[in-house]
């Protein structure tokens, strides 16, 4: 019997289950409105090399389920509640037994919540049970067993990647040098009791290199990227970062030398890696969450559908069907076709993130966009959380109508800063950024920072990070240029990591605020190589 065949059984078999409770004297019993199985396996392909050397080599395989449960009433709504399992019986009728055991605590669960709400509804009109939206049945069985293997490299590659850390080391100042390959094959089977069925296969994965420096003045410094790729040996390519080590040479130099930027206002250039971050960080992957929003955890953009958010020149879409993308699928964690979703048009607001809850409860088409990776996420020890999947971004598009080039922006940038006395403008590139969800501060930390003087000249800084309310940053949005290019990144909430690309142009911005960062200042090893 497949999987899916099992997994079947067992929703019809559960969905008959009358779950009991009592209330003044009087036994209820309540069938489950709604159930669904996730099972996942993966393998996972790790490389590191640590400083010119193999640290490890291994694949790791992982296998888990996610089991989800509705109850309550059609009128008023449900109760839900789920649990992620990892490490499970890879034995059908092991399996079946432990998904029993399970199936019963997130039933009793998921009763708990509906007449926990029901009780606050004594006192508080606010609080709300859920539904979900109405999804058409699926069946998208895919031969998830044939498709490539996971492969580690061979000898002769690590070798070539030794080498490229090797020279890393081999470079003034440098104190550690890290490479890191990383695949993983996720198959997945999905079951929910409206018939739906599906089996999807992923590859993806990612080459990434990270140096770290002691500056001048005894501070670590780090620099770093990486290369995503969507087939078993996409780690093959090592040209682009092997031709980049003489550049990456000169970069560490200067970064050396660079001084601490003092904290305050400046003119800024954002290079496409970091208006890609502002986007996604402060706008795009968090606040404009249907979850976060109906849950009225985010409030940034809630009520703001239909007005203008951001320049009239900006559009924002998101693009789980893009073809190769790195952050794309075929459907999403709740079994919904994935939808291209333009999120924002010609700077007025046109919709959110969404998956069935959300959707279902702010009266929106929903757009397919639930997405976890894996089912738990470990804590503390041998402690792991369950993860419930949620609206989370896919492929992230930014296009811009003008006809700019990046020059002109910087000549933008540097027309301000001889009007209002500015020393000089920066030029900033960054991948990394965070923004508190119930606040809306977002916090970008670049990863090059360069001056820009009126003269031309360029000279690297250091030690400072942005941070700003994104409504106020998007007011400073003055233009873009005409050229796009890609980054890729893993966001991650409170579903865990998922995998991300954003296509962006370029932005200058006439005021952001900064603020430094203070380094720790290491003394002298006792020992040198």
């Amino acid at each position: 019997m497949t999987l899916i065949k099992t997994f079947e059984e067992k929703i019809s078999k559960w969905m008959n289950v009358r779950v009991p409770f009592e209330l003044f004297d009087t036994v209820h019993k309540k069938r489950p409105f709604f159930l669904s199985i996730a099972y996942k396996e993966s393998e996972r392909g790790l490389v590191n090399i640590l400083n010119g050397g193999v640290t490890s080599s291994r694949i790791i395989p992982a296998n888990g389920y996610l089991l989800f449960a509705m109850l309550g009433d059609s009128k008023r709504g449900n109760g839900y509640s789920f649990l992620g399992i990892d490490e499970v019986p890879s034995d059908p009728e092991e399996l079946s037994v432990t998904m029993d055991s399970d199936f019963d605590i997130v039933l009793k669960e998921a009763m708990g919540k509906y007449v926990s709400i029901a009780k606050e509804r004594i006192t508080e009109k606010n609080p709300e049970f859920y539904n979900l939206s109405s999804e058409p049945v699926v069946k998208h069985l895919e031969n998830i067993e044939n498709g490539p293997e996971m492969v580690l490299p061979s000898k002769i590659e690590i070798r070539k990647f030794e080498r490229i850390s090797k020279k890393f080391m081999d470079i003034p100042n440098v104190e550690l040098s890290n490479i890191t390959i990383d695949s993983l094959i996720m198959k997945r089977n999905f079951v929910n009791s409206e018939g739906t069925q599906i089996k999807t296969r992923n590859l993806r994965g990612r080459t990434f290199w990270r140096i770290t420096i002691r500056n001048k003045d005894g501070a670590l410094r780090e620099l770093g990227g990486s290369f995503p790729y969507a087939n078993s040996k996409g780690w093959t390519n090592t040209v682009s970062l092997e031709s980049r080590i003489d550049a990456i040479g000169t970069h560490l130099e200067q970064l050396y030398e660079a001084p601490l930027l003092s904290a305050g206002e400046y003119p800024v250039v954002m290079h496409p890696s970091a208006f890609g971050t502002f986007m996604h960080e402060a706008i795009v992957g968090h606040l404009l969450s249907g979850r976060y929003i109906s849950e009225k955890v985010a409030n940034t953009f809630a009520d703001k559908i239909g007005k203008r958010v951001m320049p009239p020149f900006l559009t924002v879409s998101v693009e789980p069907n893009l073809r190769g993308g790195y952050g794309s699928y075929k459907y999403d964690e709740e079994g919904v076709k994935s939808r291209d979703a333009v999120l924002v048009e010609d700077g007025v607001l046109k919709t959110y993130l969404l998956d069935r809850m959300s959707s279902h409860h702010l009266g929106l088409e929903n757009n397919g966009h639930s997405r976890a990776e894996w089912v738990v996420e470990p804590m503390y020890e041998d402690v792991t959380r369950s993860l419930l999947p949620e609206p989370r971004v896919s492929n992230i598009r930014v296009k811009a109508k003008t006809d700019k080039t990046e020059k002109d922006l910087i000549k933008m940038m540097m027309n301000h800063c001889e009007r209002k006395g500015f020393e000089f403008g920066l030029y900033i590139k960054s991948v990394s950024g965070n923004v508190t969800i119930k606040e809306g501060t977002f916090r970008m930390f670049p990863d090059e920072i360069w001056a820009i003087y009126p003269n031309g000249k360029r000279r690297l800084m250091a030690g400072a990070y942005i941070v700003a309310e994104p409504h106020t940053l998007l007011k400073e949005i003055k233009a873009c240029n005409k050229n796009y290019r890609k980054t890729y990144g893993h966001c991650g909430a409170d579903s865990g990591w998922v995998k991300t690309q954003e296509t962006n142009p370029s932005a200058y911005f006439p005021a952001v605020n900064f603020q430094k960062i203070t380094e720790k200042q290491l003394t002298d090893k006792l020992i040198t190589p």
